[in-house]
Formats: C-alpha cells, sequence, structure tokens
C-alpha cells in the first residue's frame, strides 16, 4: 500500500512538473480544476479529456471554433482526427488541444478522441506514462514494438473509436512536415470506410483556434495508393501526410504554416 501511495505521489510531480509543463500557464479559473485531473489520476479513475474542457477556464475557448457542421454530418460514423501539433499551449505538450478538440467532438458524436501517443522508454516520465495511459483513451505507440502497436490501432478500428494523431510528431511554432507514418495511417483508415478530418489549431493572446474540415476525399487517396508504385510506399505515405498537412495549412495565418507555405 505504501509503496502504490509512493509511487503515486511521484507520479503526481512527475505529470504536473514534466508531462503538463512545470510553469503552466493557467489561469486561476482553471487550476482547481487541473487539480480535479490529477486528484482522479491519483485515485485510478479513467481520464477523458472531454470531461476537463474546465481546466481552460479564463481562456476563450468558444468564439472561434470553426466547422462544427462537418463534424454533425458525419457523427455516427467512425472519424480520424489528423491535427497539427501545437507549441504555444498553456499546458505542455498540446494538452489543451487535446481536451478541447475532444469536449468539441463529444459534445457532436458522444465519442471520446483516442489520440496515438509516442510512449518512449528511456523518457525519465516512461512509468508515470505508462499509468496515465492505461487510464485515459491514449493509445500508445512505441518504436521499439511496433507490433503491439499495430495491434492497439487493428483493434481501435474494429471498434469503430474515434482516432487523433499528429502528423508532425513533435510540436513547433510552425507547421513541422508531416511524418510517412501519418500518412500510412490516413491511408488505412481510408480503407477502412473512416471519415478524415482535418484540424487546425492555434492558440493566440488566451483565444483559442479551431477549424474542422470536411473530410478528405477517401477514394482519391485509395485511387492514389492503387495506381502508385509499390516499390516506394514511403513516397505514397509522405504526399498522403503532405496532403493532410496543406489543407490544415490553409487553415491557419501565414506565419504558422512553416513547411506548407
Amino acid at each position: 500500500m505504501f509503496k502504490e501511495w509512493a509511487e503515486r505521489r511521484f507520479d503526481e510531480a512527475v505529470l504536473r512538473s514534466r508531462q503538463f509543463g512545470l510553469h503552466r500557464g493557467l489561469r486561476p479559473e482553471g487550476k482547481p480544476h487541473f487539480n480535479q485531473l490529477i486528484k482522479d489520476y491519483k485515485e485510478g479513475k479513467q481520464i477523458l479529456f472531454y470531461k476537463y474542457i474546465h481546466v481552460l477556464d479564463g481562456f476563450d475557448y468558444r468564439s472561434n471554433i470553426h466547422g462544427l457542421e462537418n463534424l454533425e454530418k458525419i457523427k455516427d460514423q467512425p472519424i480520424l482526427i489528423v491535427a497539427n501539433h501545437p507549441y504555444e499551449d498553456p499546458l505542455k505538450g498540446g494538452h489543451c488541444q487535446r481536451i478541447l478538440i475532444n469536449h468539441n467532438v463529444y459534445n457532436i458524436t458522444q465519442k471520446e478522441v483516442g489520440w496515438l501517443f509516442r510512449e518512449d522508454k528511456i523518457s525519465p516520465e516512461y512509468l508515470m506514462r505508462k499509468r496515465f495511459l492505461r487510464q485515459s483513451s491514449l493509445i500508445p505507440v512505441r518504436d521499439d514494438d511496433p507490433e503491439t502497436s499495430r495491434t492497439l490501432i487493428r483493434q481501435a478500428f474494429r471498434n469503430k473509436d474515434t482516432i487523433g494523431i499528429n502528423p508532425e510528431g513533435d510540436g513547433n511554432k510552425t507547421l513541422l512536415r508531416g511524418l510517412p507514418k501519418a500518412g500510412q495511417l490516413i491511408l488505412l483508415s481510408a480503407r477502412s470506410n473512416y471519415n478524415i478530418v482535418c484540424v487546425a489549431t492555434e492558440f493566440k493572446n488566451g483565444v483559442f483556434f479551431i477549424a474542422f474540415d470536411e473530410p478528405l476525399d477517401s477514394q482519391l487517396i485509395k485511387d492514389a495508393a492503387a495506381n502508385g508504385s509499390t516499390d516506394n510506399k514511403d513516397f505514397l505515405w509522405q504526399t498522403i501526410s503532405d496532403y493532410a498537412m496543406a489543407i490544415i495549412a490553409k487553415h491557419l495565418s501565414e506565419k504558422r504554416r512553416g513547411y506548407y507555405s
């Protein structure tokens, strides 16, 4: 009992300082709700991001949300969310983005977005992340265990779960080039009859911006794969990843578009 208590106290410190940022920029109105998230984690409760929208209280997370009608049209169908990875975020690692996207998606579809989340064994917060992943809807992806990652992703597809990915991998002030692996997952989604929705997000001057685009043309993606060379799958996957990222870029201000300017 003491060992478990000590581990969770250590996890709490890591969660606050490393995973969510030691000097997090939450407003006073949101901090009690963040503390509730930590409390729920310590008590072993399930962490569903959409429930913690009030962590963002004190910021404007309502007035600059666009394209919800695009979700309404497909609310009863499986969805892959493809979003940029924000750099400027009151919480470390784009967690505000996940909370806000999940909140809006859940309000329409009644489903929590399960985000693919890179699990790194050499990371100091690995053990904490492992426990946090078990309690949340995040889907762990590990470079050293690709088969387990594939199994979890295939299971999510079979369940028709709503899935979220950040093609860039890491966040940056401007868009980085999407990774080929993201294109591979987008192609798999198209073949699995998923709606692929590109989502652009930005945070500036206390205001969150989100734009949900219309679903990508899945047939176009499948045709590109069918007509492309089987000798260079990385090129095909990169092209698909770039296609999705270019859709995201068009919703962002010019200075934020980075590689996709």
